[in-house]
């Protein structure tokens, strides 16, 4: 068995590792908007190099830049907490949405560059006390995980939904998949457990997921009555005194 450092020492590498693999699809998604930026400011200088400037038609351009600034930001912001030390994570309420958009940053461009769809459901507005990081990284190890196993499907498309029960915040991740396997679901949350060809895969991600989960006092279950494949991750709607 391994000692309590080496499991940290893997654990840390697996976070690392998962980090590399989104670097190429995150060098895509900001060279698409630096793209944007570079033709709008082009348009605007041939217009004042033309002499016929239109007020309007530069308000256009400077605010499709403004926009696509602050996605780039968004992007950066997004990496940057998930390389944040996990014990300078703070709690407090934060917003759904926000948190599923910056998951969102960091995995859709993998996601949509072969096609696939991503949704959100839910009151997105509604705020669960929690660390932001966390729950970000979280969703991020799902989204790749959904990636991941329905990469080869005709039909690929992954949600995100919150709902709220008496007792619970929910936040499920939903692909086209047909499920997990009943054989594995039991195993599946275990570290080093891996469907994934030798050199593709921690095993990491989903334990990893876990620990953050249970750190709130809440848990993962994967829904075996869903047609399609579905993780459900629930946080107690009382946070425990000892989440900080």
């Amino acid at each position: 068995m391994l000692s309590d450092s080496a499991k940290d020492l893997t654990i840390h590498q697996a976070k690392m590792a998962a980090l590399g693999e989104m670097a190429a699809g995150l060098a895509h998604e900001i060279n698409n908007p630096l793209t944007i930026i570079k033709g709008y400011s082009d348009l605007i200088r041939m217009a004042i190099r033309r002499g016929n400037v239109s007020l309007p038609e530069l308000a256009r351009h400077a605010e499709q830049i403004s926009d696509t600034a602050l996605r780039m930001a968004r992007i950066v912001q997004a990496l940057r907490g998930l390389l944040r030390d996990e014990n300078e994570l703070q709690f407090g309420f934060h917003r759904v949405g926000t948190m599923i958009d910056e998951a969102f940053a960091l995995s859709q461009s993998r996601l949509k560059s072969e096609g696939f769809l991503l949704e959100t459901s839910g009151d997105l507005s509604a705020e669960i006390r929690c660390s932001d990081v966390a729950v970000t990284q979280i969703l991020v190890n799902l989204l790749n995980n959904a990636l991941y196993a329905i990469k080869d499907l005709e039909t690929r498309w992954v949600r995100v939904e919150y709902r709220q029960s008496r007792n619970d915040h929910i936040l499920s991740v939903i692909d086209s998949g047909a499920g997990v396997p009943e054989a594995i679901r039991g195993k599946v949350l275990l570290p080093f457990f891996t469907t994934k060809p030798p050199g593709e895969g921690s095993g990491l991600g989903l334990s990893i997921s876990k620990g953050m989960v249970e750190a709130h006092g809440g848990r993962i279950e994967i829904d075996g009555n869903c047609p399609n494949t579905k993780f459900d991750v629930i946080f107690p709607a009382i946070p425990v005194t000892s989440a900080g």
